[in-house]
């Protein structure tokens, strides 16, 4: 029998980020349940440190000499000039590529396109902020590049209402398929052992009895780390009122320059009181208090393309309430054993990011028993509605770079949530219970053999050329 020949183009397998992981997991799952069945071969992006051995050949994309040693060359981050060759040499019966549009753009409009079969592994972490186009009266782009793919695959039924609404793939079906994840490195902990760990890995941060509230990400704009830092604030300081009545969370407008909440003010009415709930205007209010023992725990690197972190806690005034234990050096980051191990002691998982394909961290922590407190928008609600207590979208805004509906959360009810999850403990923890329960079926197993099913499906359709050694021949 003749083996399929699958050409992989994302993120190397030998690194550590989640694109990488995943086909990492996935195809070493085929190579394992079928080895006679594939021939794997990948383009590696990124492929410059790898860390991770896999049993497949990883091409690297280009590398120019620079003025500080080898680095990777800008114009083939993701193979842009270096697949064609990969490809003429390779001759793959499938391509499978998993990023973002730009990422694979070259292979949609590949010379040897009619050659092999493209599945586009596609992420989907907000909606077009033009409904379905990008530019009101033309087509969308996703949709005029997609419909090029022959198949199309996204990690969550978000990601899926989202292309099933362009008109342009209203003839394409729209598979979802959930990120793989390495449900083994991840426990979920009783009382006794999430306190022995809290010992060893808290020691001279955080009290082993605190109310930990952890995240894992990257320092940007779309993952709205300033919002952690605001909803800890009105924690720390009490500085909002509850209404019985509505169950609504009204906080308190805060001076940065003075760093004092504003007497008598609410950000959306001058001259607001206090004296009634702001939304429904009922007096059965009760004032905020201040919790003592709620901490944020951020893996994340201080220096990054988005918040000035040590800026923002001094404004909010939660210098002493935030642990930052990531890296800029990713040799001198945790393990990926001992970032399980944290986010096991961790009480819930703050994620109030304003889009994501899929959110690894968030899957991480429901793999640990973790609930997670999530913004209710893009692919969060998928998942995290198994062991999660959703965030209100406060509104809207457009990432213009991106052309994608970025969602701001609201504060108050951020602040509800996690108000809910202190004061509820045992609520709390069955429903991370709940949230594993889901996760663990979401294995790698169920996942490659889904995968395993649409490569035999794909394989077996025919080219819609017969002899493609012709085309090849062009770019060789």
């Amino acid at each position: 029998m003749k083996k399929i020949k699958i050409l992989i183009s994302t993120d190397s397998a030998g690194i550590h980020t989640g694109l990488g992981e995943g086909c990492r997991l996935v195809f070493t799952e085929l190579l394992k349940n079928y080895p006679n069945e594939f021939e794997i071969h990948q383009l590696g992006w990124f492929h410059v440190t790898p860390t991770e051995q896999v049993p497949w050949p990883i091409y690297q994309t280009h590398v120019v000499n620079g003025p500080n040693g080898p680095s990777l060359d800008h114009e083939d981050r993701y193979g842009q000039r270096s697949a064609e060759s990969v490809i003429a040499k390779l001759k793959p019966d499938i391509v499978w590529t998993n990023g973002d549009l730009w990422c694979f753009d070259h292979l949609l409009n590949s010379p040897n396109r009619n050659s092999f079969r493209l599945i586009t592994y596609y992420t989907i972490d907000g909606s077009p902020y033009t409904g379905i186009s990008f530019n009101p009266g033309q087509s969308s782009e996703w949709g005029s590049k997609l419909v090029k793919a022959d198949r199309i695959v996204t990690m969550t039924e978000f990601g899926q209402k989202v292309l099933n609404a362009l008109p342009e793939l209203k003839d394409k079906k729209i598979d979802v398929i959930y990120h793989p994840m390495d449900i083994t490195r991840f426990r979920c902990l009783n009382e006794s052992e999430k306190r022995e760990e809290r010992k060893r890995l808290y020691s001279g941060h955080i009290d082993p009895n605190s109310f930990v509230i952890g995240w894992i990400g990257r320092n940007q704009f779309r993952k709205q780390n300033h919002k952690m830092w605001e909803v800890l604030h009105y924690l720390k300081h009490g500085d909002y009122i509850e209404c019985s009545a509505c169950n609504r969370i009204t906080v308190k407008e805060y001076d940065w320059a003075t760093r004092q909440s504003i007497p008598g003010r609410h950000r959306y009415e001058e001259g607001y009181s206090y004296e009634h709930c702001w939304y429904c205007k009922s007096k059965d209010i009760r004032l905020g208090n201040a919790l003592k023992d709620v901490y944020l725990w951020q893996h994340m690197s201080r220096t990054d393309q988005g918040y000035n972190y040590p800026l923002h806690s001094k404004i909010w005034d939660i210098d002493d309430r935030v642990i930052i234990s990531g890296s800029d050096n990713p040799s001198k980051g945790l393990t990926p054993k001992l970032l399980a191990d944290l986010i096991s002691t961790w009480d819930c998982f703050l994620y109030l990011t304003g889009g994501e394909g899929f959110g690894v961290p968030a899957f991480e922590a429901l793999m640990s028993g973790v609930p997670v407190v999530y913004s209710n928008y893009s692919s969060h609600p998928d998942f995290c509605k198994h062991g999660g207590l959703p965030v209100r979208v406060g509104e809207f805004i457009p990432e213009f770079a991106f052309g994608i509906n970025r969602s701001i959360c609201d504060t108050g009810d951020a602040v509800r949530q996690l108000l809910y999850a202190y004061r509820n403990r045992d609520a709390l923890k069955a429903l991370g219970l709940k949230g594993r329960e889901f996760a663990l079926q979401k294995n790698v197993t169920s996942i490659a053999n889904q995968w395993y099913t649409m490569f035999k499906e794909l394989a077996a359709q025919p080219l819609p050329i017969e002899n493609a050694n012709n085309l090849y021949a062009q770019v060789i």
